[in-house]
């Protein structure tokens, strides 16, 4: 994907009072990195307006300007040339650590003062393309796991596999699985239980509902292995829960 990618002009902008981008159009594609202030550009007629780590990727043969003056502005500026677009559905992006891309743009910028190695730069660019793609890749997977724990919560008295959960998502669930051991440090069947659990103990400790009701509601099938399933995750059975912890929070109240 980023054989065709090539170096083609870097530098950083500091502003010295009220400062608006020009009008131009060129035939690379730039990449501005924000490190300080704000930058409002607009392109062809769409407002950005970009903030410290913010990231923008403008495309060649667009109309691009500033919409508004700003003051003071620091940002870098990449420009590369290829055959497509190394960076799809990238337009904007926010970075939460800064540290890895402010390093490499520093030393794309040292090594375009220099004539040795002019491959590096190439190199580079494609290293600070990779790394706003892997920052982009994680934010989506952050959002859709967060997204998937919050739907299992509220789906969590019924009856739920890693198969439904798929489905509903259209993910492979080994890949939705991993994304859970990353994010959660646990399978999808363990935060799968654990939600359950948290909504039986609910329950128990809220309602008077029989453990059959409860049981039936929580999307179990079979009352034998509601049963086995609270005891095997919580060390007590039903009945013992709401015996000691209903009490507990009488007194506490």
């Amino acid at each position: 994907m980023l054989e065709n990618v090539k170096y083609d002009g870097s530098g950083k902008f500091i502003s010295r009072g009220e400062w608006i981008h020009p009008e131009r159009i060129i035939k690379s594609y730039e990449i501005i990195f924000v490190t300080e202030g704000e930058v409002n550009i607009e392109e062809n007629e769409i407002k950005y307006i970009l903030k410290k780590d913010d990231i923008l990727i403008l495309e060649p043969d667009k109309n691009h300007k500033g919409f508004k003056k700003s003051s003071s502005t620091s940002f870098y500026w990449m420009h590369f040339i290829s055959e497509n677009n190394p960076l799809p559905n990238i337009k904007t992006l926010h970075i939460d650590n800064s540290y890895n891309l402010t390093l490499l743009s520093n030393q794309l910028i040292h090594y375009s003062l220099i004539n040795n190695f002019p491959e590096v730069k190439d190199y580079l660019i494609r290293i600070i393309i990779a790394e706003i793609y892997s920052i982009s890749e994680n934010l989506t997977d952050n959002k859709l796991v967060n997204q998937i724990a919050e739907w299992i919560r509220i789906n969590s008295d019924t009856k739920l596999t890693a198969k439904d959960i798929s489905e509903y998502f259209g993910y492979n669930s080994d890949y939705i699985s991993r994304l859970f051991k990353k994010y959660y440090n646990m399978s999808l069947k363990k935060y799968v239980d654990e939600a359950k659990i948290n909504t039986i103990k609910k329950k128990l400790l809220s309602s008077s509902l029989s453990l059959p009701k409860i049981s039936d509601e929580c999307g179990f099938e079979e009352y034998k292995y509601f049963l086995k399933f609270f005891k095997y995750h919580t060390n007590m059975t039903p009945t013992k829960f709401r015996s000691t912890y209903s009490k507990t929070h009488i007194i506490n109240k």
